[in-house]
């Protein structure tokens, strides 16, 4: 596993479960990872 040091940058958005759903349908894609904020609703 690579290992990081440093900042690291990161975004949350509003939304972002509904734009992973979309990139599964129509481009295949496969979720690996989600992060969730400290809120538990935005995906970082």
């Amino acid at each position: 596993m690579h290992k990081t040091s440093g900042l690291v940058p990161c975004l949350a958005v509003d939304g972002g479960r509904k734009a992973i759903a979309f990139y599964k349908a129509a481009f295949g894609a496969e979720e690996i990872r989600v992060s969730l904020a400290e809120d538990g609703a935005r995906v970082m």
